[in-house]
C-alpha cells in the first residue's frame, strides 16, 4: 500500500480490490478486456500482480508523455 493518511487507507484498498475483481472476471468470463486492454492478463493473476502492472504502465505513460514534450 502506498503511504496514505490513515483515514484513506480502506478507500484505496477497496478501489483497488473492486478493479481487481472486475478484471479477474472479465479474464475468466470472456477476455473482452474494454478498458483493461492496456493492463493485460497478467494483471489478474492477484492484487499485488494487478498493483504492480497499474502502478508501472501509469509511470512508464507519464515518463512517455514527460519526454514527449522534452
Amino acid at each position: 500500500m502506498p503511504p496514505l493518511p490513515f483515514s484513506k487507507q480502506r478507500e484505496w484498498s477497496d478501489i483497488l480490490y473492486r478493479r481487481y475483481k472486475a478484471l479477474e472476471k472479465r479474464v475468466k468470463r470472456d477476455r473482452k478486456w474494454g478498458a483493461y486492454a492496456m493492463i493485460g492478463e497478467y494483471a489478474a493473476t492477484d492484487e499485488a500482480e494487478f498493483f504492480a502492472v497499474t502502478v508501472e504502465l501509469f509511470f512508464q505513460k507519464r515518463l512517455s508523455g514527460y519526454l514527449q514534450r522534452v
